[in-house]
């Protein structure tokens, strides 16, 4: 993830304040875990902006690491709906981690994302891309695990629908890893430009 976030922030960022990063729906705060250490590890302003749908979440990582990290903005945000005023248009990059599968269109979804993208920022989404029957069976009873609506079989779904959603939501160029490494089979990182190329 430092690599990956270290090109991006080379790219997006320019010097006109802070690099404004955000985080979306990471509920159990694992990926800010990792990430607020690495943003304040770096030579230039941040601002970070942890966001999450549920107000006890954002209560609760506000309580964690709200005070640890004086960077840290924290809001109520759901994906589904467009960026509040305070976060629409000014982010350079915004990485989502295992939550963008759990709308109900990845168009829509990663629209309302690239609306609070700046033109030459990033989204960087963790997400599995093949069904893994062991999660249907923790996590199938959750209604918010069928929310899909947009013509996929499955929550999880393969690079090509994602690239095919991301371009159909206005962003311009979008990659994936992919490799023989075990975990490729599953998981996968997407990085797309918010601005046609």
């Amino acid at each position: 993830m430092r690599n990956v976030l270290d090109r991006l922030s080379g790219l997006a960022y320019a010097t006109d304040g802070p690099l404004r990063v955000s985080g979306l729906g990471d509920r159990t705060g694992s990926a800010t875990g990792v990430l607020v250490p690495l943003l304040a590890s770096w030579d230039i302003p941040v601002e970070y902006t942890f966001t999450d749908q549920s107000p006890l979440l954002v209560a609760q990582a506000r309580r964690t690491l709200g005070k640890k990290y004086p960077f840290m903005k924290l809001a109520v945000q759901d994906i589904e709906r467009p960026p509040s005023d305070g976060l629409a248009g000014q982010q350079h990059i915004v990485i989502a981690s295992h939550c963008v599968h759990a709308t109900r269109s990845l168009t829509d979804s990663t629209r309302n994302i690239r609306q609070a993208l700046r033109p030459n920022g990033f989204l960087m989404t963790f997400e599995m891309k093949e069904a893994w029957p062991a999660l249907d069976i923790t996590f199938g009873l959750y209604e918010g695990w069928w929310l899909f609506e947009d013509g996929r079989t499955h929550e999880y779904t393969q690079p090509e629908v994602w690239q095919r959603s991301l371009a159909e939501a206005g962003y311009g160029a979008v990659d994936w890893t992919d490799g023989e490494l075990p975990e490729h089979k599953y998981y996968m990182v997407l990085i797309a430009l918010a601005s046609k190329v």
